[in-house]
């Protein structure tokens, strides 16, 4: 069964660069740096999560208190990941300290009952995830 997951990042502090790099895109075309970022742990079912993630920066810290994490919060720009935010190739300027990514993902039917990992090339200072919501 193909299961939808949304995967929410709160991020404190300058993002150096998100590279969610778990296990094989079908349309590597689209994606920005569609390579294995470390080849050492490539693993033959894997999902690149480079591209387009809606995101919105929290500058008063208030996502937390009124769980974005679950759908509360309105996320109002698009950033396309690996890049930083307040670089040009990401599409979004440094407007704060504190920012959120969300996106929704496709989880193939075959890894039913697989353990999957999310592995985040890099993050900076703080960083908090939530699977559907937890």
């Amino acid at each position: 069964m193909n299961r939808k997951t949304t995967l929410s990042l709160l991020l404190s502090l300058l993002i150096i660069n998100l590279i969610p790099s778990v296990l094989q895109g079908a349309d590597n075309v689209s994606i920005p740096l569609p390579e294995h970022p470390r080849p050492d742990f490539r693993r033959d079912q894997w999902l690149n999560l480079n591209g387009s993630w809606d995101f919105r920066f929290d500058q008063g810290n208030v996502g937390e208190n009124e769980e974005w994490f679950a759908g509360t919060g309105s996320f109002d720009r698009k950033i396309t990941v690996p890049f930083p935010w307040g670089s040009k190739l990401s599409g979004v300027s440094n407007e704060a300290d504190i920012a959120w990514y969300c996106r929704t993902i496709q989880v193939p039917a075959e890894w039913s009952g697989k353990r999957v990992f999310v592995v985040f090339g890099a993050s900076d200072w703080i960083t908090t995830v939530w699977l559907d919501g937890q």
